[in-house]
């Protein structure tokens, strides 16, 4: 089958901007791009087209951004909208958001995978907005036409209570006059003698099968209570509706005029009602908790554990016995769930999913037995709602991540223009402090303690030289000046220039390089930098002793590194911020070494692992590939 193809109209004054919007729209979908320049163009164009998206920049000639969503939003039109800005104009694109906008996204920040993303999900809950309303039109008409049918009823049973008018003519009802004792006086509709033929002076519950009186005679309640009475009976497959009305005979003595309708077309007809106004129910609080989910999300200030607490509180009320369900969500080994959660033999559990991973858990418990569903004691409903829910979760997990990374990105950047400023200023001072240092270490008139405070100065300016050194390493810009090169041979390199601490440290150092056979196109300066950070960390990690082992492969196009150290290991906590700048667990170290071999990895589209147990060890893994054209 043909896929539909999906209409895009893109508002921006800026040729280079929908170029680069429209070369970043990768979605699996045929699309037809269209392209105005103005708010007032796109007023024009939506009276002529129909378009599924729209993608639009805040600042634009005439009518602006913010006026064309205030537009769509005054004119009825429910055109699902996405701002692309630059940034600084978040507060703009909040405004546009608060108006009616479903996200913004920045235009320096923009790529394939995140613009497809927000379109689908844009396009996702509009349709979902789109069944709701049908859904809730559907309702309408089904409860206009139930207040027609309770209508239609009540002016029955008012006709059945006018019994002066029931016994004049000929119906389509049993009736029929009995006497205190039970017996048919007489007959009160042709519809009666047809049926049942003359039945007169006979038992009344003859005629409905039965071979004793009933337990509760309907008239002679009636007549005991002087109101009209009304009961039903089954017989077989038949239930018929008995109402008894009680009257004064001429003589003074009491009867009652029964009349008795076959309802059994009636009762199923109610009863498909209730199961359908029911499925009908169930679905509108489906629907609503999806809605409070998603505005839970929309609403959510990044704070996962509020976010989280909120969502599995709408989750009970939607179950079919709320006040016996209860709900838990599980991420990250931290559990979120209701009050009175506690996990029992009646859960219905769905994974949640991010990026391609399971993440997490959420579930539905029932504290006490209940009545059975297709899935024990839940409606296979219940099992696509909490899906769904899932679904929504994960969705939210990768956007809190992926603002997390845009953000971390922004931090680095600005903290690398910090390091490349105090690196520099840094140097000068240290090598004039040098040279000063160089001359008292060669003066014959420095002797005894004075000599001993002048190596100590020495040392410092190791430290401050160093610490300098990382400074201006951590803020190189990802400029990469390749060359080809064998690996091995850098990695002897780094291994000599740190002979004298592994001599010191007593570590034993392996060398496998015999799968290894192919040259690297990289930057060698980087490269090299990275593998002696490494090593270095890895001898300090084993000050008594120990080995070191470096391996050599190759695999998928890329050059496998591993170094193996059986040194201290590297505790949870610690590898968890090994990467963030500046921490450091090393009384004279600057915390800039491993995100720098994270950075330069990162600029050869390579990848790195770290696996480390405390006590015995860290394998550090790096894949570079052979031929780096990026």
């Amino acid at each position: 089958m043909e896929e539909q193809e999906l209409h895009i109209l893109i508002v921006d004054d800026n040729d280079d901007d929908v170029e680069e919007i429209s070369a970043n729209l990768s979605i699996s979908s045929p699309v037809v791009i269209s392209h105005v320049r103005s708010g007032e163009e796109a007023v024009s164009r939506l009276k002529s087209h129909k378009y599924d998206i729209c993608l639009i920049d805040i600042h634009l000639p005439g009518m602006g951004g913010i006026n064309f969503i205030d537009y769509i939003l005054k004119h009825g039109d429910n055109l699902p909208t996405i701002v692309i800005t630059d940034r600084g104009d978040e507060k703009s694109a909040v405004k546009a958001m608060k108006l009616g906008a479903y996200d913004y996204l920045l235009k320096n920040e923009l790529d394939a995978h995140l613009l497809g993303r927000t379109i689908y999900r844009a396009l996702k809950d509009h349709q979902t907005q789109k069944e709701k309303e049908t859904l809730q039109e559907e309702l309408e008409a089904y409860t206009e036409q139930l207040e027609k049918l309770v209508d239609e009823r009540t002016k029955e049973i008012e006709y059945l209570n006018s019994y002066k008018e029931l016994i004049l003519g000929n119906l389509d009802v049993y009736v029929r006059v009995v006497d205190p004792e039970k017996k048919i006086v007489q007959y009160e509709s042709n519809k009666m003698k047809v049926d049942f033929g003359d039945n007169m002076g006979e038992a009344c519950h003859g005629l409905l099968g039965k071979s004793e009186e009933c337990e509760l005679c309907i008239s002679k309640e009636a007549i005991e209570k002087w109101d009209v009475t009304t009961k039903e009976e089954v017989v077989g497959d038949t239930i018929f509706s008995i109402s008894s009305i009680p009257l004064k005979n001429m003589d003074g003595s009491a009867s009652a005029i029964e009349v008795i309708r076959d309802v059994t077309a009636h009762k199923l007809a109610d009863e498909e009602r209730e199961r359908l106004l029911g499925q009908l129910s169930e679905r509108v609080k489906e629907l609503d908790c999806l809605y409070a989910v998603s505005k839970i999300m929309a609403e959510s200030k990044n704070s996962i554990v509020e976010t989280f607490k909120k969502i599995v509180s709408v989750l009970p009320p939607t179950w079919r016995y709320p006040r016996l369900a209860c709900a838990a969500l599980v991420f990250e080994n931290k559990t979120y769930s209701t009050e009175n959660y506690r996990e029992s033999q009646w859960k219905l559990a769905s994974d949640i999913i991010a990026s391609g991973n399971k993440v997490g858990e959420i579930y539905v418990c029932y504290l006490e037995e209940t009545s059975p569903g297709e899935l024990g004691p839940f409606m296979k409903e219940e099992k696509y709602l909490l899906d769904a829910v899932a679904h929504h979760v994960g969705i939210f997990i990768e956007r809190i991540k992926v603002e997390e990374e845009l953000g971390q990105k922004s931090r680095l950047a600005a903290m690398g223009e910090m390091s490349s400023h105090l690196g520099h200023e840094i140097r000068g001072p240290l090598h004039r402090l040098g040279l000063s240092y160089e001359i008292l270490r060669e003066s014959p008139f420095v002797k005894g303690s004075d000599r001993l405070v002048v190596d100590s100065i020495g040392e410092s300016l190791e430290v401050l030289f160093s610490i300098a050194n990382d400074l201006l390493d951590y803020s190189r810009k990802g400029q990469l000046n390749k060359e080809t090169f064998n690996l091995a041979r850098i990695a002897d390199i780094a291994i000599s220039e740190l002979r004298e601490s592994i001599d010191k440290s007593c570590v034993e150092v392996e060398r496998d390089y015999d799968s290894y056979r192919s040259d690297i196109s990289a930057d060698k300066l980087k490269v090299h930098q990275v593998l002696f950070n490494i090593m270095n960390n890895a001898i300090q990690a084993m000050p008594e002793g120990g080995n070191l082992k470096v391996a050599l492969s190759e695999g998928d196009h890329h050059a496998i590194l591993r170094i193996i150290d059986s040194g201290c290991g590297i505790s949870k906590d610690a590898l968890d911020q090994v990467f963030v700048p500046f921490y450091t667990t090393k009384p004279k170290g600057t915390g800039l070494g491993m995100p720098i071999v994270k950075h330069f990895v990162e600029l050869h589209k390579g990848d790195l692992l770290i696996d480390s147990k405390e006590g015995e060890g860290t394998v550090v893994t790096i894949s570079l590939p052979l031929n780096n054209d990026g």
